[in-house]
């Protein structure tokens, strides 16, 4: 899906009530969402096709971004890290 779509399809789903977050890799075309994980992997944004402890690792972050923003945020993701940064 793309990053425009994505974000229309979060800003319809917040409308009522349900809380969401995208996971995506170009923060300039994720416009007016609540919620962003910005990854720097260019076709995959979950990362790497066969790296399950990455794709582990963006999904517990967006989560963890789900759980903890309390405004608008475009968060990016740390791949040495593998986590939001403080």
């Amino acid at each position: 899906m793309c990053h425009y779509t994505a974000s229309l399809v979060a800003r319809a789903l917040e409308s009522a009530g349900i809380p969401t977050v995208i996971i995506g890799t170009m923060r300039s075309s994720l416009v007016d969402v609540p919620r962003a994980l910005i990854t720097p992997y260019a076709d995959a944004p979950m990362g790497p096709a066969g790296a399950r402890e990455v794709h582990r690792a963006v999904v517990a972050s967006a989560m963890d971004l789900l759980r903890q923003a309390e405004e608008p945020v475009k968060a990016t993701f740390d791949p040495e890290q593998r986590t939001l940064p403080a």
